[in-house]
């Protein structure tokens, strides 16, 4: 019971400052995927091998990048709703430690999340 009402408070949260939220998020997902498809656009198919390896590189890189992206906006969601810190107009602030600190949580959690998927 514990847990549906600390889910159904972070739902709430979440529609209460849907504009925060938005506001949050948007811009640097938008920003990350116009990223994306520039990169992808001058890549043409091929069967050449380096191009096949350019873009298995270039998809690792991405990957990185919207893993990183989506743990700023963590950052910046926790930082504003228990901190109260208020977000600038179209970014979430850039919280080094946090974010660094998210991401390594991020990354040591992807194995055990692969090891309980198989099972």
């Amino acid at each position: 019971m514990v847990g549906y009402h600390l889910f159904r408070h972070a739902v709430l949260m979440l529609i209460d400052n849907i504009v925060v939220a938005l506001r949050m998020s948007v811009l640097p997902f938008l920003a990350l995927y116009a990223l994306t498809v520039l990169m992808f656009a001058g890549i043409s198919e091929t069967d050449d091998f380096s191009a096949r390896t350019g873009i298995g590189l270039l998809i690792v890189v991405l990957v990185i990048a919207y893993v990183g992206v989506f743990v700023w906006i963590a950052v910046g969601w926790h930082r504003y709703v228990l901190l109260e810190a208020k977000p600038s107009p179209a970014w979430p602030k850039w919280s080094g430690q946090s974010v660094s600190s998210y991401i390594w949580a991020c990354f040591r959690l992807v194995p055990l999340t692969l090891l309980l998927g198989f099972l």
